[in-house]
C-alpha cells in the first residue's frame, strides 16, 4: 500500500507514479532502505529501471511544475514512469520545483496483481535493482497521468489472469527432450538416414551438423550413388572428417577425387579401410595409391579395375602390406603382368578371389605352378587373357608332371577349390586344355567359356559329367557345338536339375531337337539366352509348359505373379508370333481349379521375353498387365494382337478379296493399338489414333518353322502334349469293350497323340500271343489307319493349303501306320466351307461304320482335330445347329468323347426319348454360352419350322455319353474351343 501523503519538499529517492489507488501519491522515503524489496515494492522498483531507457534519457526535459497532460489526453497510454535521469539537483538548484500531487485519481483495488496486469511475470526476467546503488540526494520528478484512464475493468483482469496462468504453466512444463536424450541414442537415430539425407540435415543447426558428420555414421561410404550431386570439395570434407571411422569406401566413377590434393586428403584421413573400390578413378596418382595401400594393412577387398597407376610395384606393395587380402580385382590394368600376379599370390595367403581379366603373361608356367601350389582360389577370372595356353591351364589344375592313375588315366592330385572359373575369350584354348577342368573341380558352380571358338562337344562332355553343383553355364558363340551335346550330355548331366543360368547365344547349330530335352530336364532355369540360334516356337511352348508345371497356382484373386524365367530369343528366324503368343497365353492363363468345381486358379509365375523388336512393345505391355494381376486385360491384349497378326498375314496374300483382307488387317491393327494403349483410369477414354497409309519395307521375315515332316502347318507335340498323349493311351487301355481299331488324321500331331496307345496295344498282343503282330494287320488296334477324311479343316482361300505328308514318309516315323489303307474322301486343297466340312465328316463316318460292321469290330477310336471333333459330334448325333458358334461339344486337348450307337429295334416312345437325349452331350460345355436348343420332337429351324431330316445324319443317330472328358489327365482340361 502507498504511504500517506507528505508535504511537498525535497526528496532523496526516485519518485514513482502508482495507478490504481484512491489517489495519486508521491512517496518520499526518509532514508534509503538497504534490505531486499519484495512484492509490490519490488515491482515498482523494476518499473523505475525502465525509466533509464536511452530514448527517454535523450529528451533531457526539465522538470515541469504543472501537469503536462490535459483532460483530453487519450486513455490508452501505457503506465510507465516518466522520471528522467538527470544531474543531481538540490532544493536550491535552478530549475527545481516542488513536486505536485497527481490529480488523476483511480479506483482502488484489493490486489496488486490487477494494478499492473502486463507486468505480472516480469519479475522472473528482470533483476532486482539495489536501492543502495542510487545516488544520494538525487531528485526525480513525477508526471501526472490523465484521470480518464480506466484499467480496472473485470474482463481485462480476467483475461490478464488467464494469460498469466498459461504463461506460467508453459514455463513449468517446458522440457527439452532432444537435449536430454543420451548421445548414443541420438547417433542411432541419425544412422537411419542415407548419406544425402545426412548432408541435408546437417544444415538444420550446429548440433545437427555435429551429429550428421559423426564418424560413427560414416563407417561405410558408398559415393557411387551420389557423387554426381555433390561438389568435389564437399566430398573431400566428408571423407576427411569421417576418415578414421571409414571401413568400406566405394569411389567407383568418382572423378572428383582424381585431383592430387583431394586424393592426398583421402589418403591422410582413411587409415582403417577394410573394403576399398577405386574402379574408374583413372587419373589416380601412383604415389597417392601406394600411400593408401601402405597405410591400410587390414584391407580384405580391393578393386583397382582399370587404374593406370597400378603396376607390378603396386602388386608388390599389396603383397607386403595387405596380408589379410581376400579379394583382388586388377582387370584391365595395362601395366600389370604375370610378375605382379605372382607377387600377390605369394604374399597374400588368404586370397580366394582373383580377377585378372586381360592381364598379360598367363602363359608363364611358373605363375601357373604357383597357382596350383597355393590351391586357395575359389574364383578365378581370366577373361580376355589371350596368352593363356592349354599347357599353362593344365599346370594350374594338374601341376607339373603329376602322377597318373593307371585305371582312370587321371592325375592323382588334390581336388581344386574353384567355385567359379571364367575363361571367356581365351582364344588359344582347345579341347585338350579345357578337359583338364574335368574330375578335379567337384565344387564348380559357374563356368564361362564364351567365344572360345576352338572348343567342341568333346571338351565339355567330361566337365558336365563331373560337376554336379554347376548352376551357371555360358557357352556363347561356340560354333562347333551341336544338338548332340545338349541331348546326350547337358540334359543327362547330374547338374541338369540345378542349372539356373544357360547362355547359348550365337550357337548357330543348335535348334529345337537339342533344346526340347534341356527344357524338360533343367526345370530350375531362371535365365536362358538363345538369340541367333535355330530354335522355333516349339522351344517357347516347351519353356511355357515347364514354368506352368513347376509353379503353383492360387485361387485367390488379386495376386501378382513374379518373373521366374527370363528368355532372350531375338534374331531367331524360326520364332514366329505364334510362339510368342504361346508365352503370352501361359503368362495370363486363368483356368478352372482342379478339385474345386466352379472356381478358377491364377498363375504365380511368368516369363519375361526379349524377342523381335516388332513384337517387343506388345510383349512388354502384356507383361506389365500380368505383373499387376490384371489377367483379363492381358488376355484381351493377347487375343487382339493375335487377330491383328493373322489379319496381317492374310492381307499379304494375293488373289481375289485382297482389298477386303487389307481392310480387316487395318481394323485389327487399330483395335490392337488401342488395346495396347490401355485406359486412362476408371471411366477414362482411350487416346484417339490415326492410321497411317505409308508402309516401309524393313526386311524379309519368314514364318516357316521346320517340322519333322518339313510341312509348316504340321508341327509336332510339345513335351506337355506328349505326356498328355501317354496318359490318354493308358486310359484307353482300360475301356470296355476294348478298342478294336484305330483311325487317325494323317497329320503328325494326331499320329503322335494316338501312338502311345498303339504301342501299348502292340505290347499287349505280343505278350498274349508270344509273337509281334504282323505289319499288315490292319484289323488290329496295334496299327493306325490314316483317314484323310478326318484331316484338319481349313477355310476357303485362293491359295493351296498345306497337305499332310505321304504315307511312305510317315511310315519311317510311325512304324504302326498302315500303308495299304485308302481313305474314302479328302479335304479340298483350297479349303472348304462349314457345310462342306459336315458333308466330308458324314461321308467318312459312314464308310468307317460300314467297314467296322463288316469286320465285326465293336469299338473304334478316332483321333482328329478340334474343329473336326465338334463337327463329328454334331454329325453323329444328327443335331446340327443353325448357329455354328453354339457351344455344344467340347474339344479339349487329349479330351475323350464317347458316342454309342443305340439298338436297331426301338419302339416309338423309346425312339422319342432317345432323340431327346442324342443332342444333349454328357459333361460340361467347353465354355459358358448358349447351348443348342432341341425340342421334344426335333430341333427348330431359324424360321420357326421343325428341322427336316438332314442328309448328313448317320442313321440311326448316335448317343453322346461323354463330352471331351479330361478327368484322367493330371493337368485337367486345357485349351478348349
Amino acid at each position: 500500500m502507498a504511504e500517506p501523503q507528505e508535504p511537498a519538499g525535497t526528496v532523496d529517492a526516485p519518485a514513482m507514479v502508482v495507478v490504481g489507488q484512491d489517489s495519486s501519491i508521491t512517496t518520499q522515503p526518509e532514508a534509503p532502505v538497504a534490505t531486499k524489496l519484495k512484492g509490490r515494492h519490488r515491482l515498482l522498483q523494476g518499473i523505475q529501471r525502465i525509466s533509464s531507457s536511452p530514448s527517454l534519457t535523450g529528451l533531457r526535459r526539465a522538470r515541469s511544475v504543472s501537469a503536462p497532460y490535459s483532460l483530453s489526453t487519450r486513455s490508452s497510454l501505457s503506465c510507465v514512469s516518466l522520471a528522467v535521469a538527470g544531474p543531481v539537483r538540490t532544493p536550491h538548484s535552478p530549475g527545481s520545483s516542488t513536486p505536485q500531487a497527481s490529480p488523476l485519481g483511480q479506483p482502488s483495488s484489493s490486489s496488486s496483481t490487477t494494478e499492473f496486469p502486463f507486468f505480472e511475470s516480469i519479475e522472473a526476467h528482470l533483476p532486482v535493482r539495489n536501492a543502495q546503488g542510487c545516488v544520494p540526494g538525487s531528485a526525480h520528478a513525477t508526471a501526472p497521468v490523465p484521470a480518464d484512464i480506466k484499467l480496472g475493468r473485470s474482463d481485462t483482469q480476467s483475461k490478464s489472469r488467464s494469460r498469466a496462468a498459461s504463461a506460467a504453466a508453459r514455463k513449468k512444463l517446458e522440457f527439452r527432450f532432444w537435449d536430454t536424450m543420451p548421445h548414443e541414442i541420438q547417433v542411432y537415430i541419425f544412422s537411419f538416414l542415407l548419406p544425402k539425407e545426412l548432408v541435408r540435415a546437417s544444415r538444420v543447426s550446429k548440433s545437427f551438423y555435429r551429429f550428421c558428420f559423426d564418424g560413427q555414421l560414416w563407417t561405410s561410404l558408398d559415393a557411387s550413388e551420389f557423387y554426381k550431386d555433390i561438389p568435389a570439395d564437399s566430398l573431400a570434407r566428408i571423407i576427411s572428417s569421417a576418415g578414421p571411422f571409414i571401413k568400406v569406401l566405394n569411389l567407383r566413377g568418382c572423378v572428383q577425387v582424381e585431383h592430387y590434393k583431394r586424393a592426398e586428403v583421402l589418403v591422410k584421413a582413411c587409415k582403417n579401410l577394410m573394403n576399398a573400390t577405386l574402379e574408374g578413378c583413372r587419373n589416380f596418382q601412383k604415389g597417392t595409391l601406394h600411400s593408401l595401400l601402405e597405410t591400410n594393412q587390414h584391407l580384405v577387398y580391393l578393386n583397382l579395375t582399370g587404374l593406370t597407376a597400378v603396376s607390378n610395384k603396386s602388386c608388390k606393395i599389396i603383397a607386403e602390406s595387405c596380408p589379410q587380402l581376400d579379394t583382388l580385382n586388377i582387370s584391365w590394368c595395362g601395366k600389370v603382368d604375370h610378375r605382379g600376379i605372382y607377387s600377390v599370390i605369394s604374399g597374400c595367403p588368404k586370397l580366394k578371389d582373383l580377377r585378372a581379366g586381360e592381364i598379360r603373361g598367363f602363359n608363364n608356367l611358373g605363375l601357373a605352378l604357383r597357382i596350383f601350389q597355393t590351391n586357395n582360389l575359389e574364383r578365378l577370372v581370366l577373361s580376355g587373357c589371350a596368352e593363356l595356353t592349354d599347357e599353362a591351364l593344365e599346370v594350374m589344375l594338374h601341376g607339373k608332371d603329376p602322377e597318373m592313375d593307371i585305371l582312370t588315366d587321371l592325375p592323382i592330385v588334390p581336388p581344386r577349390k574353384l567355385r567359379h572359373l571364367d575363361l571367356s575369350r581365351c582364344s588359344r584354348l582347345t579341347d585338350k586344355g579345357v578337359k583338364a577342368i574335368a574330375h578335379l573341380t567337384p565344387d564348380l558352380e559357374g563356368l564361362q567359356l564364351s567365344r572360345c571358338k576352338l572348343l567342341t562337344d568333346a571338351a565339355l562332355e567330361p566337365i558336365l559329367a563331373s560337376t554336379p553343383r554347376l548352376t551357371h553355364l555360358e557357352l556363347e558363340d561356340l560354333e562347333e557345338l551341336t544338338n548332340d551335346f545338349l541331348i546326350e550330355h547337358l540334359a543327362k548331366a547330374p547338374c541338369a536339375g540345378r542349372l539356373e543360368h544357360l547362355s547359348l547365344s550365337y550357337c548357330e547349330n543348335l535348334g529345337d531337337a537339342g533344346m526340347l530335352p534341356v527344357m524338360q530336364k533343367c526345370t530350375r532355369l531362371q535365365n536362358i539366352e538363345l538369340d541367333n540360334t535355330r530354335i522355333s516356337d516349339l522351344t517357347l511352348a516347351e519353356a511355357a509348359s515347364m514354368v506352368n508345371k513347376r509353379s503353383r497356382r492360387v485361387m485367390e484373386a488379386g495376386g501378382k505373379p513374379q518373373v521366374t524365367l527370363r528368355m532372350v530369343v531375338y534374331d531367331c528366324q524360326n520364332v514366329t508370333w505364334m510362339g510368342i503368343r504361346e508365352i503370352l497365353f501361359r503368362n495370363a492363363n486363368v483356368k478352372p481349379a482342379v478339385g474345386h468345381p466352379g472356381r478358377v486358379s491364377y498363375p504365380t509365375e511368368s516369363i519375361s521375353l526379349k524377342c523381335f523388336y516388332g513384337f517387343q512393345m506388345t510383349v512388354d505391355e502384356h507383361q506389365k498387365r500380368v505383373l499387376r494381376g490384371d489377367f483379363d486385360s492381358a488376355a484381351t491384349l493377347e487375343r487382339r494382337w493375335a487377330d491383328y497378326m493373322q489379319a496381317s498375314e492374310e492381307a499379304g496374300m494375293g488373289g481375289s478379296g485382297h482389298r477386303r483382307r487389307r481392310r480387316r488387317a487395318r481394323e485389327a491393327q487399330a483395335l490392337h493399338m488401342n488395346e495396347e494403349d490401355g485406359n486412362f483410369g476408371e471411366g477414362g477414354r482411350r487416346r484417339a489414333r490415326t492410321m497411317g497409309s505409308c508402309l516401309v519395307m524393313t526386311g524379309v521375315y519368314s514364318t516357316t518353322v521346320p517340322t519333322p515332316t518339313g510341312i509348316a502347318a504340321d508341327p509336332a507335340l510339345t513335351s506337355h502334349g506328349t505326356r498328355q498323349a501317354e496318359e490318354l493311351g493308358h486310359h484307353l487301355m482300360t475301356l470296355e469293350p476294348p478298342i478294336d481299331a484305330v483311325y487317325s488324321s494323317p497329320y503328325y500331331r494326331c499320329l503322335q497323340t494316338i501312338s502311345p496307345f498303339v504301342e501299348l496295344s502292340r505290347r499287349q498282343v505280343e505278350a498274349s500271343s508270344g509273337a509281334p503282330p504282323s505289319d499288315g494287320a490292319a484289323a488290329s488296334a496295334a496299327s493306325i489307319r490314316p483317314e484323310h477324311g478326318l484331316g484338319e479343316w481349313f477355310g476357303l482361300a485362293p491359295f493351296d493349303h498345306p497337305q499332310p505328308a505321304p504315307v511312305k514318309v510317315l511310315r519311317g516315323k510311325f512304324p504302326a501306320i498302315c500303308e495299304d489303307y485308302s481313305s474314302t474322301t479328302r479335304a479340298p486343297i483350297k479349303g472348304e466351307t462349314l457345310a462342306q466340312l459336315y458333308e466330308r465328316i458324314a461321308t467318312s463316318v459312314r464308310a468307317i461304320i460300314e467297314r467296322c460292321d463288316n469286320e465285326g469290330k465293336r469299338a473304334v477310336v478316332l483321333c482328329t482335330h478340334a474343329a473336326v471333333v465338334i463337327a463329328l459330334g454334331r454329325v453323329l448325333t444328327g443335331c446340327i445347329p443353325d448357329d455354328p458358334s453354339v457351344q455344344d461339344f467340347g474339344a479339349f486337348t487329349c479330351g475323350l468323347s464317347v458316342f454309342r450307337r443305340p439298338a436297331a429295334a426301338a419302339t416309338g416312345g423309346e425312339k422319342q426319348q432317345r432323340d431327346q437325349a442324342q443332342c444333349r452331350p454328357a459333361g460340361p460345355p467347353v465354355r459358358e454360352g448358349k447351348a443348342a436348343h432341341v425340342s421334344d420332337a426335333a430341333p427348330a429351324m431359324s424360321d420357326g419350322s421343325k428341322e427336316r431330316p438332314s442328309p448328313l445324319e448317320v442313321v440311326p443317330p448316335w448317343r453322346c455319353e461323354s463330352n471331351s472328358d479330361c478327368s484322367f489327365l493330371s493337368s485337367g482340361a486345357e485349351r478348349g474351343w
